[in-house]
């Protein structure tokens, strides 16, 4: 199974999440895919995956007919379709096991596809935060092992509600994909906020309580002078 860039579900959801909200980013109609597994469900209904089978004339129709009409125990149609006719319940997450692979790949590919189309989009996202992997050298980390960094810019800096709405989206996000095993990179790039950096320091220390009070502050690591945190959820 190729690994899916966890950075775009989150890239994602916080371009869509700050569309919504008007912060002057460019409309980009994914309509809250990953922020809740009760929203995911609605989507892939949307699709044309359904309790009654899948829909004619539908996007599930056509995925279905690149494969000559054939569903495929444990293809992503076959997924698909029965997230769509049973639903998921409320605690669910769509990141855990095998089926949840396969979905997080197939939908990674349609937030893929919505974000090439959104370039603009994408460069506003950019000047509030950026999203990104990196690869992780720590020694204490698990070999090849991949981190989401998010590298925070002036406009989130000053923007209360924005930044509000960035911890609500990354923590929303957290909780759908099931990221037991993630580890996260939050920082300030001094050379953008030279003038702003007691502003910085402020928000520094609020995302630092707010995963605290989320994650545990044994997992938390504020790295002193370098305006960074760490979050480290491997359980392993």
């Amino acid at each position: 199974m190729v690994q899916v860039p966890e950075s775009l579900f989150y890239k994602g959801a916080l371009l869509d999440s700050f569309e919504q909200k008007d912060y002057s980013i460019s409309a980009f109609a994914i309509g809250g895919l990953v922020l809740t597994p009760i929203i995911v469900v609605g989507l892939i209904q949307a699709f044309g995956f359904g309790a009654g089978g899948i829909a004619a004339g539908s996007f599930a129709a056509w995925l279905m007919s690149l494969n000559g009409g054939a569903t495929a125990a444990g293809s992503l149609v076959a997924i698909l379709q029965s997230i769509g006719a049973a639903g998921l319940t409320a605690g669910a997450t769509i990141g855990t096991g095998a089926a949840g692979a396969t979905t997080m790949a197939g939908l990674a590919k349609l937030f893929a596809e919505r974000l090439d189309s959104n370039h603009e989009g994408q460069v506003q996202l950019d000047e509030f935060v950026k999203v990104y992997d990196e690869g992780n050298e720590d020694k204490n980390s698990e070999k090849g092992s991949i981190r989401v960094v998010f590298e925070i810019r002036d406009k989130l800096l000053t923007n209360d509600e924005a930044f509000d709405n960035f911890l609500e989206i990354f923590t929303l996000t957290y909780c759908t994909l099931d990221n037991r095993k993630q580890q996260f990179k939050f920082f300030v790039d001094e050379t953008c906020v030279i003038d702003k950096m007691d502003i910085a320091e402020k928000k520094l220390e609020i995302l630092n309580d707010h995963l605290i009070k989320n994650y545990g502050a044994e997992r938390v690591d504020k790295l002193a002078q370098s305006c960074t945190i760490m979050l480290n959820c491997n359980d392993s």
